[in-house]
């Protein structure tokens, strides 16, 4: 037998494991409704309502904080586009920082590595060139993201790479899409994609005609088993649905993703490149073969100095760009300056005060304060001058509806007799509205006047005083 006290226990003891593994049992009972992966339920489910599971994929893209993926991608650009080969990249991705490295497996690629990472290098890329100048050897040098995209190399820059912002801009097109028609989804079926051959979900989007993209049908392919995205193919083609190279837009391949590792900032940085074994130097000649090796030498040399001058010239013109960007910085610190000495004057304060952060801050929050309040009263006078017209307004609209329905009721008697009538009507709205539209044109000057007036205050207040000496 159990005591009443033991049965207090045993019922306390049941509610504690129900609280402390509510969530678990909710999530295992989630899961369990949820039909296997790549099952004929799942398929129907999927079938039933795309939308819906874009939306899982596009949550559980967004978990992921760090991947190391095999990324291929295929664009057609250039100023007469035209579909470049497939690139092929070990890749290393990070969102906070955002973060990316792209290693070129081909090694008859452009580049060897590039790197991105959001605060470091002014936010410019570090791109490696697989072979330098001359066959020299590749240094790196830094460019802006949109340089990328500027000169023809790819369709997006890098800032814009990942599973999580590439589904973001579908799902954005998909809502500016709504007003003209709408986009046509439908699952296709199961398909294996990428590198790993990896089992995915295929999806079909097919955009109405008059989108502001050129490419109207799009393929997304999504992992059966991490609902994460693994492909998305662009086509030129709408109704038809040809998928060939000469409609094939772009392409970009998420394959075999490794999600939420460890990656330190040493993951995004420009591998060191192994150093270049030193030439041997050239044993001198006899005396006797002298003249005739001189001679063979000397277009050779020419070239050599050809290939000097022309590396002597880059050198001097990256130089100029160096040089041109530093006076472009002290440009924008002149103009920073003179912002300071004016927000300093608008605030009455010491121009002594600009070196010190705090008193800058100080004076940017006094003019804001002192923008904000003109501009509340330019508001609150317009509002006014609009209250004051709008009984005017609204009594000629009355006098004007009842002329309006006098004249009316006549003219079922006799039309020829209600015409005056209308004619009345019509007479005082106009002169209701150009009494209104005069009483608004006498407040807007007023507002105008005022706030020219304010204006003319300000720049007095700005002028600096004459110190009176000679």
């Amino acid at each position: 037998m159990i005591n009443r006290h033991g049965c207090v226990v045993l019922i306390g003891a049941f509610l504690g494991v129900l609280t402390g593994c509510g969530a678990k049992m909710a999530d295992s009972v989630t899961a369990m409704k949820e039909p296997p992966p790549g099952s004929e339920a799942e398929i129907a489910k999927i079938s039933a309502d795309p939308m819906a599971y874009m939306n899982k994929s596009l949550t559980e893209a967004r978990k992921v904080k760090t991947a190391r993926m095999n990324f291929q991608r295929q664009d057609r650009v250039g100023l007469v586009p035209e579909l470049r080969p497939m690139e092929r990249m070990r890749t290393n991705f990070r969102e906070q920082p955002f973060s990316v490295r792209f290693t070129w497996q081909e090694e008859d690629s452009e580049y060897l590595q590039a790197v991105y990472v959001d605060g470091v290098n002014d936010n410019k890329v570090a791109l490696l060139p697989r072979k330098g100048l001359f066959g020299s050897k590749p240094s790196v040098v830094s460019y802006p993201p949109s340089f990328a995209v500027a000169f023809g190399k790819s369709k997006k820059p890098i800032t814009d790479f990942g599973p999580r912002l590439m589904l973001e801009r579908l799902f954005d097109r998909i809502e500016k899409a709504k007003p003209l028609g709408g986009t046509k989804i439908r699952h296709v079926g199961v398909a294996k994609v990428g590198p790993g051959e990896e089992e995915c979900h295929h999806i079909e989007l097919l955009f109405p005609k008059n989108d502001e993209f050129p490419c109207k049908l799009l393929d997304l392919y999504v992992n059966i088993h991490t609902r994460l995205p693994v492909a998305v193919y662009l086509w030129l083609t709408e109704e038809k649905r040809e998928r060939t190279d000469q409609t094939l837009d772009a392409m970009y391949i998420y394959g075999q993703m490794e999600t939420n590792i460890t990656l330190s900032d040493n993951d995004f940085v420009i591998d060191a490149q192994p150093k270049q074994k030193k030439k041997a130097p050239r044993k001198r000649e006899n005396a006797t073969n002298s003249n005739a090796s001189l001679r063979n030498c000397r277009p050779k040399r020419k070239i050599r100095a050809c290939r000097f001058a022309y590396v002597e010239s880059f050198e001097r013109a990256r130089t100029m760009c160096i040089e041109s960007k530093v006076m472009q910085t002290r440009a924008a610190k002149g103009r920073s300056a003179i912002r300071y000495v004016i927000l300093m004057t608008l605030a009455g304060m010491p121009l002594s005060a600009a070196c010190d952060p705090a008193a800058v801050e100080k004076a940017k929050r006094e003019a804001a304060i002192k923008a904000l309040e003109a501009r509340d009263a330019a508001t609150q006078a317009a509002h006014d001058a609009k209250e004051t017209a709008k009984p005017y307004v609204d009594q000629g609209i009355e006098k004007a509806k009842e002329l309006y329905q006098e004249g009316k009721e006549k003219a079922v008697e006799l039309k020829e007799k209600a015409q005056p009538y209308v004619d009345e009507a019509k007479k005082a709205t106009t002169q209701a509205y150009e009494k209104a539209k005069e009483l608004t044109t006498q407040a807007a000057e007023k507002v105008k006047a005022a706030a020219t007036q304010a204006v003319e205050e300000v720049k007095e207040a700005v002028k600096p005083a004459d110190s009176g000496g000679g």
